[in-house]
């Protein structure tokens, strides 16, 4: 891993930090793993709803609130789907209770846009491609922050780096160029500072 791409990655992971996570589906894609121990050693809550050799799952009122107890405790907690349930669904029906800063579908069948940058999608104004796209709506509706899709392979590449590998979808757009406010000096000197630091801009 290169100076650029450790810089993105500390970038995104103190940009998680404090924030929870709803990650749905992943298989056995050794990828998803790491990542989300990379998420939660960086200081994000993550809750990882995935398919798994059980009867039942639990859809209990106290279910929120013991999530967060675990939240507390471990940084990380395993919500496990029975097989004959489709797991993006129940991660979104969740993610809609606990209303968290950003639900991630991994779903295999995601686009995959090479070179390409990977597509912002306004809901409901902006149409996606892919089957997620009513999934991240109805999350959207719900109060969910933002719905990444991307395939489970993809997650540390969508999740930890400037260029993405899947499609975000937001409910408003998801930045605005404007001339500073007085206020934002302050977040723009430490960001000038940092890339001089990192050796991206000449003092």
């Amino acid at each position: 891993m290169d100076t650029s791409e450790r810089a993105e990655r500390r970038f995104y992971l103190e940009h998680f930090r404090q924030r929870s996570l709803v990650v749905a589906g992943g298989g056995d894609d050794p990828s998803v793993p790491s990542a989300l121990q990379a998420l939660v050693e960086g200081g994000a809550r993550v809750v990882h709803v995935h398919t798994a050799d059980v009867t039942s799952r639990r859809t209990d009122d106290d279910f929120v609130g013991e999530c967060w107890a675990a939240l507390r405790r471990h940084g990380q907690v395993a919500v496990p789907v029975p097989p004959e349930e489709d797991v993006l669904e129940v991660a979104t029906e969740l993610a809609g209770r606990l209303r968290p800063f950003k639900l991630v579908l991994l779903d295999p069948a995601t686009p995959v846009h090479g070179d390409r940058p990977p597509p912002f999608v306004v809901l409901p104004r902006g149409e996606g491609e892919g089957p997620s796209i009513e999934l991240a709506r109805q999350a959207l509706e719900a109060g969910v922050g933002s719905v990444n899709v991307c395939r489970p392979a993809d997650i540390a590449e969508e999740l930890l780096t400037y260029h993405g590998a899947g499609v975000l979808y937001t409910s408003e757009q998801y930045c605005d160029v404007e001339p500073l406010r007085l206020d934002d000096y302050e977040g723009a000197h430490r960001l000038i500072e940092q890339g001089v630091a990192e050796g991206f801009l000449l003092p």
